[in-house]
């Protein structure tokens, strides 16, 4: 159920490797930590860098910004069809009412899930957890404290969503203008502050908790505009999909965004643009990758994504001490990183699923308010 109206099934493909990347990323870190409990930073680094196979999981942090495109990408479509005659205008009273009643059920709910672990779990006390999560609520935790939320620390990147979901109306400008050449220059001149305020002004930022937030990100969204307006010229010249090229693309584009060597800030944001570009396209246009990206279980992984990002970090911190227990510290570090994140898959999986049939999904309709408000009307008769 979408707010365009049209399901695009590689879309969930696509968010089905942006969480995938995002879970192995934190299975990593948590295998790490389970194996060698009480190293630093670090220390942690090094380990995770010792071999190939962990050193590509750690860059699977890389998810979080694929998703920020996808975002871009589904959030300027409804006002990109608008704009060519294909839609009617956006109401943005209906724009904000749709993420709010989508979006925040699952969201709160998550945020009293991981209260309780944390309570539970954890032994904290309730009452320290109040400012946080009343912080985390209100998508301010970042900016009020200068950290990642104490409650959910995933939590940071939906501060980050919500800062452009508000913008994206104004942002959507750029896919009104007329002449395609200006359009895509426009997009890409956009790119450019936020690329120079993450790559060299970082340190800046953080004096006003300010480097989490769409300053430093918002090119990343950008990115997913340009797939758009890619997709809708390709559409509107009836240009079919299947092209080797793509297939290739898409490969090139996934082993650019998960390449595991350091970079400089400016050179990773700069390699980002045209690496999404070619995944998010190539999954859309190609002929063999996008067959796997539409494969129906990962089109139903996929369209669980924002379930599983919100509960995995939690679930998994709370499973450390069971992976000290099964005798991983015998494996090699590339074995014990894929066996724990097949128990942890196990177990994260089903709970996930479970939170999204009975929370995420009925919120995907519309008239969910209303249904429930009659439903509570009833008991009032």
């Amino acid at each position: 159920m979408t707010s365009s109206g049209s399901f695009i099934p590689a879309i969930d493909g696509m968010r089905f490797f942006a969480i995938a990347t995002v879970f192995l990323y934190h299975a990593n870190i948590i295998t790490a930590r389970a194996l060698h409990p009480g190293v630093n930073p670090e220390e942690q680094t090094r380990i995770l860098a010792s071999n190939l196979f962990t050193a590509v999981l750690d860059r699977g942090n890389v998810g979080v910004p694929v998703f920020f495109a996808i975002s871009g990408f589904i959030l300027g479509l409804p006002f990109a069809l608008a704009s060519r005659g294909l839609a009617p205008p956006v109401r943005l009273s209906g724009y904000f009412l749709r993420r709010l009643t989508r979006l925040e059920p699952p969201y709160l709910v998550s945020l009293l899930f991981a209260a309780l672990l944390h309570v539970v779990a954890l032994g904290q006390s309730l009452s320290s957890l109040w400012p946080g999560l009343w912080a985390s609520v209100a998508y301010l935790h970042m900016l009020i404290f200068g950290r990642r939320s104490d409650i959910n620390p995933v939590a940071w990147s939906l501060e980050i969503e919500v800062q452009f979901y508000v913008l994206a109306p104004v942002l959507a400008g750029l896919l009104r203008v007329r002449n395609r050449y200006w359009r895509v220059t426009w997009i890409l001149a956009a790119m450019i502050p936020s690329i120079i305020m993450r790559s060299f002004l970082d340190t800046w930022l953080s004096q006003y908790h300010l480097d989490l937030s769409i300053l430093g990100y918002g090119f990343y969204f950008l990115v997913g505009f340009l797939v758009l307006d890619f997709y809708l010229q390709r559409q509107e010249r009836a240009s079919g999909s299947g092209y080797l090229g793509w297939d290739a693309a898409a490969l090139f584009g996934m082993i650019l965004l998960l390449m595991p060597f350091p970079l400089p800030k400016y050179v990773s944001a700069i390699i980002f643009v045209p690496a999404c570009f070619m995944f998010m396209a190539g999954c859309l246009f190609s002929r063999y990758v996008r067959k796997f990206f539409l494969n129906r279980w990962v089109v139903a992984i996929g369209g669980m994504c924002y379930s599983i990002y919100l509960l995995h970090y939690g679930i998994m911190v709370s499973l450390t001490p069971i992976l000290k227990r099964v005798g991983l510290e015998s494996l090699p570090p590339w074995a014990a990183t894929l066996g724990a994140s097949a128990l942890l898959a196990m177990v994260i999986l089903p709970i996930c699923a479970g939170f999204f049939l009975i929370i995420e999904k009925p919120c995907m309709s519309r008239d969910w308010p209303q249904r429930v408000w009659r439903w509570m009307g009833c008991f009032g008769r």
